[in-house]
């Protein structure tokens, strides 16, 4: 092909290709610019309707005007060959850039709002994307979006005749057009598609930007398919805590399985991108307020952040004429920066000198009894309900609630007695290793956390866990779960509770999974009017409606006196202290 002429195109170098085409830089002999030139592939060019689709789409694609995509100049067919003539764009795509690893927010959010604007558009037009993915989308030199490749994009009907003379057209050879990392549920079962589709593939899109992972991909084709119809895609708060809660529900809310559950509407998208994004701006631009107002001067002698302003010095000032009377008022406030100067010199001479900053926590750790997560000390509830500051230091918290499995071992070592199993669930702690034990008194969970070199979470503790203290009825926002959390037992006597890891979006801020169902969690309450601790269940469990939970606190809190009861719906999970993590 190099070297060849296709119409008023000459095709200098190769740009890469897929599986659709493959793309050629050409020059544009009549109006002397480049262009990128993308060939139907061979093995399509002898399929007439894949042709007369390829061509009818992208003179739809065309129609299109936008600065975040790719302009198509012209399509056309020449030798059998079909083409797409469409902007050369300079730059990098969003794939290679994130081959170097996950993209920090503030920058994730610029690209995801110009992405939004740019399908926004296409969507205003009818035209549906349906191969939404980092390798479709460039980085220019100047820093902004181009989307690119529409030449799979599906122009929706005005009319249900003419939507379903084109279902017929595209699901009559069985094709699911798209590239199955990043296609939604229904584009794979080969469904007809609509906007939201391309919703679900941006949500996937925005979770590589923020983790430069695709929460799907798995070893096979066939493997990832069917993780897109049936797996959760794991929190964002698995690979990194810097991500805004609100973010997290905005992704969530875009890979939701049913179309009708995820935004309705790129715009809707567009918006809350947006607002995130000058959130996050005014965060920024709080922090660094009054930085270029004072001149400030470092003393590492006092403590590590400590900086000292010079009062009477703002270097915004221009020397220029002295008014009449102002000499005096500057020789007077000159004089009282100059002793200032003076005493803060000698306080940084003789001031004891602050160590070394402490090196920080690692996020997450892994013991002999599981995978914990760093929460960070702060505001909980009281034991009355009310917030209260939290009097101790960070702290370790499981992931998980304790399984069957780690509990038969405390149990094999101890040589404790096995717990019974839950009413109508035969074999489960035997048959259900990776299940949260139950059936245990809160003092055999005592004892186990001693056992683990941890300590039973107290209710502060948990409640920091769970929500921390922004005011959250859920451990993952304000939304009622909807598919979040294991809720609701059923009525027919079949298994209610599931693996621990069975509902991956039943995460806290922090990172621990499954604080509001499954199973209720005991927790250790320390009362000064009883002089001991005494037992309390958080978390409610399978068998909680919502209902149960009222309208401000939907984390349950019982106090239960008897602290050798046993219950089919109430387990535990450990916490641990930095000493007790690093030990003696």
């Amino acid at each position: 092909m190099l070297g060849k002429t296709i119409a008023h195109y000459r095709i200098e170098a190769s740009l890469g290709q897929g599986g659709m085409g493959e793309v050629f830089l050409a020059q544009d002999t009549t109006l002397d610019r480049k262009v990128a030139l993308k060939f139907l592939a061979e093995d399509m060019q002898q399929d007439s309707n894949a042709r007369l689709r390829f061509l009818r789409e992208a003179k739809s694609a065309a129609s299109l005007d936008h600065p975040y995509i790719c302009k198509i100049y012209a399509v056309g067919e020449e030798r059998g060959k079909s083409f797409i003539a469409m902007e050369y764009v300079q730059g990098a795509t969003l794939k290679a850039r994130l081959a170097k690893g996950p993209v920090k927010v503030k920058e994730a959010l610029k690209i995801a709002v110009e992405i939004a604007e740019a399908l926004e558009e296409a969507h205003k037009k009818k035209i549906v994307h349906r191969d939404i993915k980092p390798s479709n989308i460039m980085l220019t030199g100047t820093g902004h979006v181009k989307v690119m490749d529409f030449g799979l994009a599906k122009h929706l009907p005005a009319s249900e005749g003419e939507e379903q003379e084109q279902t017929a057209d595209l699901t009559q050879k069985g094709s699911a057009l798209g590239t199955v990392p990043y296609m939604s549920p229904e584009q794979i079962r080969g469904k007809p598609v609509d906007t939201r589709s391309d919703i679900f593939s941006f949500g996937l899109v925005l979770y590589e930007l923020l983790t430069s992972v695709n929460p799907f991909r798995k070893g096979t084709t066939m493997d990832t398919a069917q993780a897109i119809i049936t797996e959760t895609a794991p929190p964002l708060a698995r690979y990194t805590h810097e991500i805004p809660e609100l973010l997290q529900h905005v992704v969530r809310k875009m890979l939701n399985k049913e179309a009708e559950r995820r935004y309705q509407l790129m715009h809707e998208v567009r918006i809350d991108l947006e607002d995130l994004s000058k959130m996050i701006e005014r965060i920024s631009d709080t922090t660094l307020n009054g930085v270029d107002l004072e001149t400030t001067i470092p003393f590492t002698g006092l403590t590590p952040s400590t900086t000292v302003t010079l009062p009477g010095f703002d270097p915004r000032s221009v020397p220029g004429r002295v008014e009449k009377g102002q000499s005096k008022q500057r020789y007077y406030v000159g004089g009282v920066s100059v002793c200032m100067a003076g005493l803060i010199l000698v306080l940084a001479l003789f001031w004891p000198k602050a160590g070394p900053d402490p090196l920080p926590l690692p996020h997450e750790i892994s013991t002999l009894t599981g995978e914990m997560v760093l929460v960070a000390a702060g505001e909980s509830l009281s034991a009355s309900g009310e917030v209260g500051e939290v009097g101790y230091a960070d702290f370790y918290l499981d992931r998980y609630e304790v399984t069957n499995l780690l509990f038969k071992q405390f149990c094999d070592e101890t040589g404790r007695s096995y717990p019974p199993d839950p009413e109508m669930i035969q074999d489960y702690f035997l048959g259900k290793p990776d299940y949260p034990v139950v059936n245990v008194t809160w003092q055999e969970a005592k004892a186990f956390a001693a056992w683990a070199g941890k300590h039973l979470p107290s209710l502060q503790e948990w409640e920091r866990a769970a929500r921390s203290s922004d005011d959250r009825l859920w451990p993952w926002g304000n939304e009622p779960p909807q598919g979040e959390a294991n809720l609701g037992g059923k009525e027919d006597g079949s298994e209610f509770m599931a693996s621990v890891a069975a509902f991956p979006l039943d995460v806290s801020p922090y990172g621990v999974e499954q604080m509001a169902g499954n199973v209720a969690e005991w927790t250790a309450l320390f009362e000064d009017g009883l002089g001991r601790e005494v037992p309390v269940i958080k978390g409610g469990s399978w068998v909680n409606q919502l209902a149960d939970y009222g309208e401000t606190s939907p984390v349950v809190a019982r106090f239960k006196p008897e602290n050798r009861t046993r219950m089919d719906g109430v387990g535990f999970r450990c916490a641990a202290s930095t000493e007790e993590i690093q030990g003696p």
